[in-house]
């Protein structure tokens, strides 16, 4: 049975609201104390037929010619307040607490429930369900753990330590999700490679092979075979080459010089792989590349937003903006879905296509 914390404190979000594919304009919605009940580029940058997918894609490309820094951004260089929830008592860290500390977003009334399993590349993520579960009523519940994979692997995390607590967190997780009742409407995945860091290596020290990798997360994935939740893993969120904190302080009349090229931006084949793991265990791949890169080139400026908070966490800021266009990709990923062909959840999302030819929109956008 799911455990769930009533109050998250003085945890601060804060959410943008950008539903029109034709408003540049952001407004600034700051929730204080948020209440709390205890989701390698494998797309290109084709146009996307989704048109909130499209928008974004608009303004990744429209970023590449930015010079300046806008004013209004030179107050976040701060960055890691930006990044994440810091200081979240939702997130998980490592040591020796085994059990989930499960928080609740979005609607926290609804009947609908998306789970949210992961890292803090999980939890960077929390911002856009969080928008969209308050559009589309359904209630976001967040299982996030620092440098914890999906993965079923007891390996050396990005502290250079093993977390003791990490692989019976994760088995405490799965079986909390298939306890839920009602079931989740959807359960998305989401994490970071540790050869961003260090060279992959199990506990034992010995050197992670892509086989093991590929188990490891099939092995996770294959326990949510029986439910009849929708599956996602979000993968291609880029890496930056340098801290935006840094680069982009000391570059404030040339931003394009903290741009980052996809091939540094990537581990080269990784997303595509956890793709084909994912696909072949019944979990849909959402790749969200085009969200970021256009044209080989993954700007730190897109909208008018930073799009990275640290080198490897997004802008809680450009995570809420992605609200909208995560929203159209998810309802594809529910049309493609062979255990939930019914998923009210996912037919909201798709709503929002308003007349698009559906499946073929999907399908222009890697997902179907």
């Amino acid at each position: 049975m799911l455990r769930v914390k009533q109050v998250c404190g003085s945890l601060r979000l804060q959410v943008f609201s950008l539903w029109s594919s034709r408003i540049i304009a952001i407004a600034l919605i700051i929730f204080s104390g948020l209440s709390c009940a205890r989701v390698s580029a494998t797309a290109g940058t084709k146009q996307s037929l989704l048109p909130e997918v499209a928008a974004v894609q608009g303004q990744v490309a429209l970023s590449l010619a930015v010079r300046h820094l806008p004013p209004n951004l030179i107050p976040q260089l701060s960055g890691e307040e930006n990044a994440i929830f810091t200081g979240n008592p939702c997130l998980d860290q490592p040591g020796y607490r085994t059990a989930p500390n499960g928080c609740a977003f979005g609607s926290l009334h609804a009947k609908a429930t998306l789970d949210l399993v992961g890292d803090s590349f999980a939890e960077m993520w929390i911002p856009t369900f969080h928008a969209l579960g308050l559009k589309y009523n359904f209630r976001v519940i967040a299982f996030a753990r620092y440098g914890c994979v999906n993965a079923s692997l007891v390996i050396i995390n990005w502290l250079r330590t093993v977390d003791p607590g990490c692989a019976p967190w994760r088995q405490n997780v799965i079986h909390e999700i298939q306890m839920q009742s009602p079931p989740p409407s959807m359960i998305a995945f989401a994490q970071f490679h540790p050869a961003f860091f260090i060279r992959p290596t199990n506990a034992d020290g010995r050197a992670l092979t892509a086989a093991q990798w590929n188990t490891g997360l099939a092995k996770t994935f294959d326990q949510f075979r029986k439910m009849s939740a929708i599956k996602v893993l979000v993968v291609g969120t880029p890496w930056a080459q340098s801290d935006p904190a840094v680069c982009l302080s000391t570059h404030l009349t040339s931003v394009q010089a903290c741009t980052t090229p996809v091939g540094a931006a990537y581990i080269a084949g990784q997303d595509a792989a956890d793709a084909g793991v994912a696909r072949a265990h019944g979990v849909q791949p959402i790749d969200v590349t085009r969200l970021f890169c256009s044209k080989g080139q993954c700007p730190d400026v897109v909208a008018g937003l930073l799009t990275h908070a640290n080198q490897i966490h997004m802008n809680t800021y450009y995570a809420t903006y992605l609200a909208p266009a995560m929203g159209q990709l998810l309802g594809c990923a529910g049309l493609v879905s062979l255990s939930a062909p019914q998923n009210l959840l996912a037919e909201k999302f798709l709503a929002s296509l308003q007349g698009v030819a559906t499946r073929s929109a999907c399908a222009a956008s890697g997902v179907a």
